[in-house]
């Protein structure tokens, strides 16, 4: 992607810890719309488009530009700009993408969610990037590390799915590819990690019931 950085809104993000805190306190005086809105932010990261915020909130662009106005007009976040290809990747668009200021500001609106929520909001992100990446063809390596990673922060949905649900077999899949790609890069902890996440989606007796699956999956491991 090439990016497009305001240097002005580049100095506006550096804080000292005062200011954080300072910062922090005016979390609680936004509208509980603005609230609303940057708890799903959060769980999407620190930079984050405006299409896929509208997607994963399920609101329009106008509720998130109403949303987001007092965010910006706090210092909460601000807003830049990325150039991407479009989906016919014949030209490029402007990308609309709003960067929240501190990781302790992203923070506290995280932790401001339950884990039920945080797990239902990973939840429906993970299905969204997912469809969309299948659809449009592109699951890139970057794009299947971050599927999986905000599956596997919803893992406690997963697992309470009955084990004939398609979807647990969907979350093995893709964790292995995913610990497939890191072993090949030396990432040894992370492929051992969406290893172990496929040892819990699979179910007790999936050795007689998916062999192929977990055996597969217990060779990587031994050699990660």
């Amino acid at each position: 992607h090439v990016w497009q950085w305001s240097p002005e809104k580049l100095q506006s993000i550096k804080y000292t810890d005062n200011v954080v805190q300072f910062m922090l306190k005016k979390i609680k005086k936004l509208p509980l719309e603005s609230q609303k809105i940057m708890q799903s932010a959060s769980c999407l990261g620190n930079t984050i488009d405006q299409t896929t915020l509208m997607e994963v909130t399920g609101t329009s662009e106008d509720d998130v530009d109403r949303a987001m106005s007092t965010v910006l007009s706090s210092g909460l976040a601000v807003v830049l700009h990325e150039i991407r290809p479009d989906s016919s990747f014949q030209s490029t668009i402007d990308v609309t993408v709003y960067k929240i200021c501190h990781d302790k500001i992203q923070e506290a609106f995280y932790t401001s969610l339950t884990p039920t929520e945080q797990a239902t909001t990973h939840h429906k992100i993970a299905r969204l990037l997912h469809s969309q990446a299948t659809k449009n063809n592109n699951m890139t390596n970057d794009m299947l590390f971050t599927i999986v990673h905000h599956y596997n922060l919803a893992l406690p949905i997963i697992l309470s799915l009955p084990f004939e649900d398609p979807e647990r077999t969907t979350l093995v899949d893709i964790n292995f590819d995913a610990a497939k790609k890191a072993k090949q890069s030396s990432a040894l902890e992370a492929a051992r990690g969406y290893l172990l996440s496929v040892q819990q989606i699979l179910r007790p007796d999936a050795f007689s019931t998916d062999y192929r699956r977990t055996f597969d999956a217990l060779i990587l491991l031994a050699e990660c």
